[in-house]
């Protein structure tokens, strides 16, 4: 039976905090960690950005912008976020900040505020405990303007995203904030995202692989979260060819929403699978044309692209996921059983 997590209908900003100073005094030593819900979260911000170095607010400026100015544009950006955590190299000032009300499900629609909230906080200061959540090793670095992970190459920025990930996970796990289905349903929501840094499920899943592997102590979840995330981080262009081959289909998503053209078609066929909205579905460019799409014919193209991609690459590790993911009822058995035995005999596995 799975541990339930805990059924506060509020995330304890304060004693998350300080679970994490408990946990990671070294790694928290400098940062400044802010609740992005609450009531003074722009003022703390802004001042929190006035203590950081010219360079480093200088990279959120505007043509024409003074310093306030920048530092007022940074807060803005920083408040429309979930959470986000960064870095001033020269100054070594960090922050860690969340939102205790996220908007978004990274946990699926059933869960709580409270367990949103615990993921996205454990995700953020990821980003810090993790020795590659940033694209370079902050402590003890000092390098004139922003780390950040925007200068990086994707693959990069995609092992600072998976070893944060990992690290949410698994202390939330840990914690018992969220369930192993919780935890389950973060990977599968970022397979099927379009493909980019956050396209986080093989070191996710490998992680829930091995969750039983050992006692999740803050070290071990450390540990983990850095080992993990560098053995399932992809190589350079990966994450753009698989982007390539599951494009995201905005033209089709900008046609008029009449009753029975390809966009509604697309609604009607990812309901099916996935039982949630079309924005949601990366699809092959070559579906656009067809005048008809069943869920038999959208899992082929899913799985014509895992048996083309090389064995354990991003490609590979994604499009299994979501054919894995495909409902097996009476209405999806056929569609889904025909996929699955393709992808069945790449692995030389029985379905």
């Amino acid at each position: 039976m799975t541990d339930k997590p805990a059924t506060s209908p509020d995330f304890d900003f304060a004693a998350a905090v300080a679970a994490a100073k408990r946990d990671y005094p070294l790694e928290t030593a400098r940062v400044t960690f802010i609740d992005l819900a609450a009531a003074d979260a722009p003022q703390k911000i802004r001042d929190w950005l006035r203590a950081t170095s010219p360079a480093f607010v200088q990279s959120f400026a505007e043509t024409g912008d003074t310093a306030e100015t920048a530092i007022h544009h940074a807060a803005e950006k920083f408040l429309l976020k979930n959470g986000l955590a960064e870095v001033d190299y020269a100054s070594g000032h960090v922050l860690v900040a969340a939102s205790s009300r996220p908007k978004a499900k990274y946990l699926g629609s059933s869960a709580s505020m409270a367990h949103q909230a615990a993921y996205v906080f454990a995700h953020e200061l990821g980003h810090v405990v993790a020795r590659n959540g940033f694209t370079q090793n902050w402590r003890g670095t000092h390098v004139s303007g922003r780390p950040s992970l925007q200068g990086a190459a994707s693959h990069e920025k995609a092992e600072a995203e998976m070893a944060a990930d990992v690290f949410a996970i698994l202390r939330c796990l840990a914690q018992k904030d969220i369930t192993i289905e919780q935890a389950q349903e973060v990977s599968l929501q970022r397979a099927l995202k379009p493909p980019g840094v956050h396209t986080t499920s093989p070191a996710l899943d490998a992680a829930l692989r091995h969750i039983g592997d050992l006692p999740l102590s803050p070290a071990a979840v450390q540990a983990m979260a850095e080992t993990i995330s560098k053995r399932h981080a992809p190589a350079a262009g990966e994450i753009e060819e698989l982007a390539q081959r599951l494009s995201w289909l905005r033209a089709v998503r900008k046609q008029p929403q009449s009753g029975h053209d390809m966009a509604e078609r697309l609604k009607s066929v990812f309901d099916k699978i996935r039982h949630r909205a079309p924005r949601a579905a990366e699809l092959p460019d070559s579906i656009i044309t067809l005048r008809r799409l069943t869920p038999q014919e959208w899992l082929e193209n899913v799985a014509d692209v895992f048996n083309t991609a090389p064995k354990n690459s991003l490609a590979a590790a994604v499009t299994e996921k979501i054919l894995l993911a495909a409902p097996r009822d009476k209405e999806q058995g056929k569609a889904q059983t025909k996929a699955y035995k393709k992808l069945a005999r790449r692995n030389d596995r029985k379905p």
